[in-house]
């Protein structure tokens, strides 16, 4: 054997090993024809596996929120800023509002900041998913829609200008607790109207407002009031 013999061996392995390698690229392009889903690279592969993402998201659920309130922004007009500072919060313009599967507590805040409006929702309403579109309206008329149309109840507070908002559930409940309230009634011989009043306004601090009325006939009939305690003799 010549000393050329290994060396030729040694080229004849690695010309085999080339040629098979070669011989398997060429069957696995073969069997996974161009623009085939199996391969990632592929640009239209993966264009259309982001569509099939977002179709899926948006059928599960893309969430997102949008409020323009008229007189808000550095796009407003003067005059749309003065009637926006004229009017109440309930009153004030929407533009446009446009929510999807977003929770009642972050279309209530967000309502709240561009209006004014005071709400206040329950942990149980804030979690409540809405949905809505609407277009020029008042901000009042947008919060009354969102609670009709998702079963919320809303009451606001005529001396803090608060407004609440409850589950139905919530709601009866607060409903069946008021009936089973009890009432008692205190009979006052001869009494004092003016006296009475204070009172009651004393133990009820701002839910009671005393109001006077007309001195000369407060004056008349406190007298005639003091008078019927005693039998007036001539």
């Amino acid at each position: 054997m010549s000393t050329t013999d290994p060396i030729q061996s040694l080229v004849r392995l690695v010309t085999c090993a080339f040629l098979i390698g070669l011989g398997v690229v060429r069957s696995a392009a073969g069997s996974a024809p161009s623009g085939s889903a199996m391969d990632p690279r592929d640009p239209t592969v993966a264009v259309a596996g982001l569509q099939a993402r977002l179709l899926a998201g948006s059928a599960g659920g893309i969430r997102s929120l949008r409020l323009e309130v008229v007189g808000v922004g550095t796009n407003a007009s003067q005059a749309e800023v003065e009637d926006y500072q004229r009017l109440a919060p309930s009153m004030r313009r929407i533009r446009v509002i446009d929510a999807v599967q977003v929770s009642f507590g972050e279309v209530a805040r967000v309502l709240a900041r561009g209006t004014g409006l005071n709400i206040a929702p329950s942990s149980a309403a804030a979690t409540n998913g809405v949905t809505l579109h609407l277009t020029d309206v008042p901000a009042g008329a947008v919060l009354e829609t969102l609670c009709t149309a998702n079963g919320l109840w809303h009451r606001a507070d005529e001396r803090t200008g608060i407004i609440r908002v409850y589950t139905v559930g919530e709601y009866r409940r607060d409903l069946a607790s008021l009936r089973d309230e009890t009432t008692e009634v205190f009979t006052l011989l001869y009494p004092n109207a003016t006296d009475i009043a204070n009172s009651i306004a004393d133990l009820f601090g701002d839910r009671v407002e005393v109001s006077a009325g007309d001195a000369d006939d407060m004056g008349a009939m406190d007298l005639q009031q003091r008078m019927m305690r005693f039998d007036v003799v001539d």
